[in-house]
């Protein structure tokens, strides 16, 4: 669906270009910096107008807040359960799996989210606060 374009809109798009996988709260925290009287309900309803026009993609994280991406090809993320980034894995590094599902289980992939959970290498390091 082709919607009207809005300065609300595009303020979230480009703080989401700024932030890496922020929650709703997070990108609106961001945008006040430059809008501040943008509402809270503004930057929610246009998130879900953003998503079910497929401009951004909803990250579901259990125990967590809904993230957002704006890189909505098909790939995975891996949660660092440490300090709580969210990374992105190529899709590549999944080849195989859609069609190893569809053979063991008889359905058609139309597509997958997977998340793994772990510590990054800085949490590793001790690096990361």
């Amino acid at each position: 669906m082709n919607r009207r374009y809005s300065i609300q809109k595009q303020a979230i798009l480009d703080a989401l270009g700024r932030l890496c996988h922020p929650t709703a709260q997070e990108i609106l925290e961001e945008i006040k910096k430059q809008y501040p009287r943008i509402s809270k309900g503004t930057v929610y309803r246009n998130l879900n107008l953003l998503e079910e026009d497929d401009i951004v993609k909803r990250l579901f994280f259990p125990g967590s807040s809904d993230r957002f991406d704006v890189d909505v090809r098909q790939h995975n993320h891996i949660l660092c359960v440490r300090c709580g980034r969210i990374f992105d894995l190529e899709p590549d590094s999944m080849d195989n799996i859609d069609r190893q599902i569809e053979q063991e289980t008889g359905f058609t992939i139309i597509k997958h989210d997977i998340t793994f959970q772990g510590a990054c290498p800085e949490c590793n390091r001790g690096e990361h606060k």
